[in-house]
């Protein structure tokens, strides 16, 4: 079985509106209430929200079951690529300053398992295989700020890679000791690589001055490795038709 989708999703996204604090009458706290004239349901902002993301997405699941003693060999996969656009409202009312974010992200992802299992007819079933995940993005995201009568860059986030990489292999079996009593008992050991390559650069509009040159550059690269260990052990019972897992 192979399937595709698309789907593309764009309007405004999340937005928020900015309230200015209104003190109550002793001035020893703010008000909590609406303050006159504010609709909370429709409201403009000075710089337009936007958002848009489009999904590409191909999955595949073939099995081959014509092997000894009834044994079935799944393979599992797929690859998604989604194109994320976002700008939200960042502005200072209280100054009178004008700032946007703007966030553009790529990742693409796969995955791939292979499985090979036992017949389920048997009292006795097991299954075992290995997995493997891995994510690619890359980030492009600006920070707008006032510059003279436009907007321009003060902050640059720049992170061409965001990688991720997640392998694991897994094994249960189950036993069935009578047709409404059934046990299970499984591991799976997962092992995850991350990392990111990239600079932040503060430019020179962020603090009142023109330009494009950056005034620092801050490193953003890392790495990190995890692994872990999990188990269950279970008994599955299933009295009258009705199931029920203790584990």
């Amino acid at each position: 079985m192979v399937y595709g989708q698309f789907t593309n999703t764009g309007g405004v996204g999340a937005t928020y509106q900015q309230i200015p604090y209104v003190f109550n009458a002793a001035h020893t706290d703010i008000s909590h209430n609406l303050p006159a004239g504010i609709n909370s349901q429709s409201f403009s902002s000075r710089e337009p929200f936007s958002q848009d993301i489009s999904d590409y997405r191909l999955h595949w699941e073939f099995n081959y079951s014509d092997l000894p003693w009834d044994m079935t060999l799944t393979y599992l996969g797929g690859y998604d690529e989604t194109i994320f656009n976002h700008q939200e409202d960042l502005d200072n009312l209280a100054a009178n300053f004008a700032a946007t974010f703007v966030q553009r992200e790529r990742p693409h992802t796969q995955n791939q398992e292979i499985r090979l299992a036992s017949s389920q007819d048997d009292a006795l079933t097991w299954q075992t295989g290995i997995y493997y995940f891995n994510e690619a993005s890359s980030v492009n995201s600006v920070y707008n700020v006032q510059s003279g009568t436009a907007l321009a860059p003060g902050l640059s986030f720049q992170y061409p890679l965001v990688n991720s990489d997640s392998y694991a292999a897994f094994g249960q079996v189950g036993y069935k000791v009578t047709d409404d009593i059934k046990l299970s008992a499984g591991v799976r050991e997962t092992y995850d690589d991350k990392s990111r390559d990239g600079y932040e650069y503060v430019l020179p509009p962020l603090v009142g001055l023109t330009g494009s040159t950056p005034l620092q550059s801050i490193l953003q690269s890392g790495t990190a490795h995890f692994s872990k260990f999990t188990w269950h052990v279970g008994v599955g019972l299933d009295p009258d038709g009705q199931h029920v897992s203790l584990r």
